[in-house]
């Protein structure tokens, strides 16, 4: 799990550094909240019982191996046109 997590942040980090500028914070915020639902998705489709709940899937997500938060890295001032 831990190195599901870790890898996962470095995709995620790479999408924020990408895509993260000044007026693109709302689409940011839904890229990190749709990937914790596909991560709870694909985390109970292993096997036939429900193992993995939403509440356990936000614990694991915000406390013992977080997630990374989405960042602003680009000022649109600085953007070239």
């Amino acid at each position: 799990m831990r190195e599901l997590i870790e890898e996962l942040n470095q995709k995620l980090r790479g999408h924020y550094a990408y895509y993260g500028i000044t007026f693109n914070c709302r689409k940011l915020h839904t890229y990190y909240n749709r990937t914790k639902h596909l991560l709870h998705k694909w985390l109970n489709h292993r096997g036939r019982k429900r193992v993995w709940t939403w509440n356990k899937i936000a614990k694991q997500t915000t406390e013992w191996m977080p997630l990374i938060r989405p960042k602003i890295y680009h000022g649109y001032r600085l953007a070239k046109p």
